[in-house]
C-alpha cells in the first residue's frame, strides 16, 4: 500500500513543482473556477466556500476555500516541507501504532496516519478552532481509529483566550496573536476571540491510553507550552516529535524554547529529505538561512543508548 501511496504523492509533487500550465491542464475548468473564487469573489465577500476534494491517499477532505487551495489543485499539501513530511509518515508509521496530531486543522495528516496505522492503530487529532474543528469532525467522524478533540494542549489545565482568523488565514489560528502584528494581512483580518479548554498532553495520553510513535506539533507559537505539559512522555518514552520551526524573521522564541526542552531530554534534531529520510541538523536557524526558508518541519528523536 505504501508504495502506491508514494507514487500518488509523487504526482502531487510533480503538479506542485511544475508550471502553472501543468496545473491548469490537470483540471482546466475546476482550476479557473477556484481561482475566480479565491482571487475575485472571496476578497469581495469574505465568505469561504465549502468543497469536498479528493487527496492522494484515496480519501476526501471537506475544506473551506480559500484555505486548502493546494489540496484542491494538487490533491495534497504542496509545500516541499509538507510533501517531505508525508513521505516521512509513509516510511515510518506502522500498523497498530499511535499518531498524535496537535493542530490538526482539517485532518490532512490525521487521515493519512489513520490509513497507515490501520484498524489496530489509533490517531488523536486535536484542533482548538471552532469552525475548523467542525470540518475536522466531518472528515474524521466515520473513522473509528481517529479521536478528534476540540481543545488546546498546553502546560496547564485551564481556559485560555483563543484567536480565530477568517477562512483565508485559518492556518494561523492561535493562542498568541501578537506574532502576526507586523504582517500585512493582520490589520484587515482581525480574529474572533473566545475561551477554550486546555490540558496537558501527558493527561490526554493517559486518559485515552495512547503511546505515540509520532507526535506532530503545529500550534502557531505554543510549541514550548505543549512540550512543557509532556514531561512524563519526554522522560520515559522514545518516539518522534515533528515540529514546525520558524525562522527568526517570523518570531521563533517558542520554537527555540521547545528545541531546548527536547535537547534537555536527549532528543536530536533532523530535517526530512525529499526521500522522507532523516538528516541530522545541528543549527536549525543557520539551516533555514542557508536554504532561504521561513519555516521547516523538524523531526526530533532520542539518542539511541
Amino acid at each position: 500500500m505504501n508504495h502506491s501511496l508514494s507514487i500518488a504523492l509523487s504526482k502531487v509533487e510533480k503538479l506542485a513543482s511544475g508550471s502553472i500550465f501543468r496545473r491548469i491542464w490537470n483540471h482546466p475548468i475546476n482550476y479557473f473556477k477556484v481561482m475566480w473564487f479565491c482571487k475575485i469573489q472571496y476578497p469581495f465577500t469574505k465568505m469561504g466556500r465549502l468543497v469536498k476534494v479528493p487527496v492522494f491517499y484515496e480519501e476526501s477532505l471537506t475544506i473551506q476555500l480559500p484555505a486548502g487551495l493546494d489540496l484542491f489543485i494538487t490533491g495534497g499539501k504542496s509545500h516541499a516541507s509538507e510533501i517531505n513530511l508525508a513521505r516521512f509518515l509513509l516510511n515510518t508509521l506502522k500498523p497498530g501504532q499511535h499518531f498524535i496530531d496537535i493542530g490538526a486543522h482539517y485532518g490532512y495528516f490525521s487521515l493519512l496516519a489513520a490509513k497507515l496505522v490501520g484498524k489496530e492503530g489509533k490517531v488523536l487529532a486535536i484542533e482548538p478552532a471552532r469552525s475548523t474543528f467542525q470540518l475536522l469532525h466531518v472528515n474524521t467522524v466515520e473513522h473509528t481509529t481517529i479521536l478528534a478533540l476540540n481543545q488546546a494542549v498546553s502546560n496547564a489545565k485551564e481556559l485560555l483566550q483563543f484567536y480565530e482568523f477568517p477562512a483565508q488565514f485559518s492556518e494561523y489560528n492561535t493562542l498568541q496573536p501578537n506574532q502576526y502584528s507586523n504582517s500585512a494581512w493582520f490589520a484587515s483580518n482581525q480574529p474572533d476571540t473566545y475561551y477554550i479548554a486546555t490540558d496537558y498532553l501527558d493527561a490526554l495520553l493517559q486518559a485515552h491510553q495512547l503511546l505515540p510513535a509520532i507526535v506532530k506539533i503545529d500550534v502557531e507559537g505554543a510549541e514550548d507550552k505543549v512540550l512543557e505539559g509532556a514531561q512524563e512522555l519526554l522522560t520515559h518514552q522514545n518516539f518522534y516529535v515533528v515540529m514546525e520551526f520558524l525562522s527568526a524573521q517570523r518570531g521563533n522564541d517558542p520554537h527555540k524554547k521547545a528545541h531546548q526542552l527536547l535537547c534537555k531530554h536527549q532528543f536530536h534534531s533532523f530535517v526530512i529529505t525529499s526521500k522522507g529520510t532523516l538528516e541530522a541538523v545541528f543549527d536549525i536557524e543557520a539551516y533555514l538561512d542557508l536554504h532561504q526558508l521561513d519555516s521547516e518541519n523538524i523531526v526530533y528523536k532520542k539518542t539511541e543508548a
